[in-house]
């Protein structure tokens, strides 16, 4: 029984190939991993919020010397969040329009199937990896509206400390520097509850994971 060939939407959380993702190929779910994991790419998401919270922290703590270089380096990190939050809503958004589609042509191939328990098997399985996708579409769009007041807060910081690189200048952020921390922890845990679905996803799509 030869169904086609039906692309089910990449839950990547960079920019991937069109082709790139999910694929149900004569009756069988592979997830084709390629040349990296979408779990580590949203692993990696969160180690650029330590970075940048590293970077915060350090200049925060800085109480003399040059500090030119010091903010020059959280003013790079503030540039790479802000992209990784780019990044986090178009990834989300992209995700949810595939979804219906997607999800549509897998439901009519098992609708065609005509063993009764194998088609209740089928759809099973589709119903479980469609729970999961939802949910990593649900936690990236809760980081992306986290990421608002974090990029806002990070902003405020640099545009302060643009005229004012000095102790004093320093000692004035230091509450907001607090507020964005706190900001960052949030948006780390949505990642973070992301790819952790995103691993369990790969493991129970993986041709190779029964081996």
């Amino acid at each position: 029984d030869q169904a086609g060939t039906n692309v089910i939407p990449n839950p990547g959380f960079e920019t991937a190939d069109p082709g790139d993702g999910w694929t149900r190929t004569a009756g069988a779910n592979v997830y084709q991993d390629g040349h990296q994991s979408r779990h580590s790419m949203l692993v990696r998401r969160g180690h650029q919020l330590q970075t940048t919270l590293d970077a915060i922290d350090a200049l925060a703590k800085q109480k003399g010397g040059d500090m030119r270089p010091t903010y020059d380096a959280f003013v790079a990190q503030v540039s790479k969040t802000q992209s990784d939050a780019e990044v986090t809503k178009q990834r989300a958004r992209t995700m949810q329009a595939d979804a219906s589609t997607h999800f549509g042509s897998w439901q009519k191939d098992i609708d065609a199937i005509n063993n009764e328990k194998l088609r209740k098997k089928a759809q099973d399985r589709m119903n479980a990896v469609q729970k999961g996708y939802d949910k990593v579409i649900s936690s990236l769009n809760k980081a992306s509206a986290q990421f608002v007041p974090l990029l806002s807060d990070l902003a405020d910081i640099q545009k302060m400390l643009a005229n004012d690189l000095t102790p004093g200048g320093v000692k004035a952020i230091r509450g907001t520097v607090s507020q964005a921390k706190w900001n960052m922890g949030a948006v780390r845990r949505s990642i973070y509850d992301a790819s952790q679905e995103l691993a369990k996803m790969e493991k129970s799509l993986d041709s190779t994971a029964a081996k």
